[in-house]
Formats: C-alpha cells, sequence, structure tokens
C-alpha cells in the first residue's frame, strides 16, 4: 500500500498473505460510512427549483434537494448495515477468522 489506502486497501487486501505499506501510508480500517447531501435549504434561499420525474419511492432518495427523510435514513443506515456485515464477512473469510472476532478489531476503527 501506498499514500493511502483506507478501508477499500484493507478490502482488497484481507485474503493475502501478506501486506506491506510504507510507515506514513493511511492504512484502512473496516468499516464503512454514507453521505447524503442535503442541499434542500440552499436551494430553497437561492430560489433554485429542480423538476424530477421519479419511477419508484426511493428513486430521489439521494437527491441533493430533497431533505433526508427519516425514511430515507432507516434505508442508508440499513444499507450501510449491509455493507458492514459483507466487509467484516469478506475479512473474516480471508483471515480466517470469526466474524465476531472480526468485530472486536473492526467497529470502523
Amino acid at each position: 500500500m501506498s499514500n493511502y489506502a483506507a478501508s477499500g486497501g484493507y478490502y482488497i487486501s484481507t485474503s493475502c498473505e501478506k501486506m506491506f505499506a510504507n510507515q506514513t501510508t493511511i492504512t484502512g480500517s473496516i468499516g464503512v460510512f454514507g453521505i447524503k447531501l442535503d442541499a434542500s435549504k440552499w436551494a430553497k434561499d437561492y430560489g433554485i427549483r429542480t423538476d424530477y420525474y421519479p419511477h419508484g419511492s426511493h428513486a430521489a432518495s439521494l437527491n441533493p434537494l430533497v431533505p433526508l427523510t427519516p425514511r430515507t435514513k432507516g434505508n442508508i443506515t440499513r444499507l450501510i448495515a449491509g455493507h458492514y456485515d459483507y466487509f467484516k464477512n469478506i475479512v473474516a473469510n480471508g483471515r480466517s477468522m470469526s466474524v465476531d472476532e472480526v468485530e472486536q478489531v473492526a467497529q470502523g476503527r
């Protein structure tokens, strides 16, 4: 790993027998995160509006001009939790550990 590997660098290295990193490499954690930009107030303050035609109840969930609703927040939280579980399973398989053992050292650190 070179300058910056973050969680993606760790993810792709999990099944390697050995990992090499520079002393200054920003090395990954076992964690995931998500971002939902809410620029709806900004757009309203500047008179910006958009027309969009979503198909499906979640189609506009990540539109930055649509405020974060409790339903969308719940959906994003579930997606992130699913990715985190998947990541822990990849690490567990690659490192011959149980998912519980991975969780003890993971937790986004």
